[in-house]
């Protein structure tokens, strides 16, 4: 873990208890530095922040369910809906061997489900 310290604190002597064992840790702090008091645990200042530390969970981005139901897909993930005409779609199905037919929505529907492995009655071409 590195910290990014503001030279100008070590000048002028504010550094936090935190910076300064950090500095001193490293052997980088100057000599003759007065370290600050050190804080009672529970009170006063967090450990500094790492430019590599692992979100919280509640910043980890979570999927939402759409208006008529469902996950939303990543960004990653095919979306079946921008970008794409009913003839792509039913490229789409039919390169996969399930039916082409049905609206708009069926077919998504059924591209979604051959995604997760989780076809229904119906799916497959029928020939």
């Amino acid at each position: 873990m590195s910290m990014e310290i503001d030279p100008q604190k070590i000048a002028k002597g504010r550094l936090t208890y935190l910076e300064a064992k950090y500095l001193h840790d490293r052997m980088l702090l100057p000599a003759g530095y007065k370290m600050p008091d050190n804080p009672k645990e529970g009170e006063g200042e967090e450990p500094p922040s790492s430019t590599s530390r692992v979100p919280s969970l509640e910043e980890q981005q979570t999927p939402t369910i759409e208006a008529k139901g469902g996950i939303q897909p990543d960004e990653d993930e095919e979306d079946y809906v921008e970008g794409w005409n009913n003839d792509q779609r039913r490229g789409a199905l039919s390169e996969r061997g399930l039916s082409v037919e049905g609206n708009k929505d069926e077919m998504i529907a059924r591209l979604r489900r051959s995604d997760m492995d989780e076809l229904v009655d119906g799916d497959l071409f029928e020939a």
